[in-house]
């Protein structure tokens, strides 16, 4: 239905979620999922297009300048360092 109906007027598929581009992409295959026009993840901080009949993914560079406004990872990592209940949870900043 969305190629036959929506695609041809110029409607974008987008997908919105908490997973990361890589969880997107292993569940592919399983899904059966149509490659979206943008894909935003990891609880919005992740925004792509895709190039390449979906095999390559294009970052959003401004929305990425805009999240690294006034982010510190070090401060972020030090105040994480008290919280011990969310060890194991957080993963790597980067």
């Amino acid at each position: 239905m969305w190629r036959s109906h929506f695609a041809p007027r110029g409607c974008k598929l987008i997908y919105n979620t908490g997973r990361s581009l890589e969880d997107y992409r292993a569940l592919l295959p399983k899904w059966n999922l149509l490659t979206p026009d943008y894909f935003i993840g990891g609880c919005g901080t992740q925004i792509f297009t895709f190039e390449n009949d979906g095999m390559d993914a294009r970052a959003d560079t401004e929305w990425l300048m805009l999240l690294e406004e006034g982010w510190d990872k070090r401060i972020i990592a030090e105040a994480l360092q008290s919280c011990s209940y969310l060890r194991g949870k957080v993963g790597t900043l980067s």
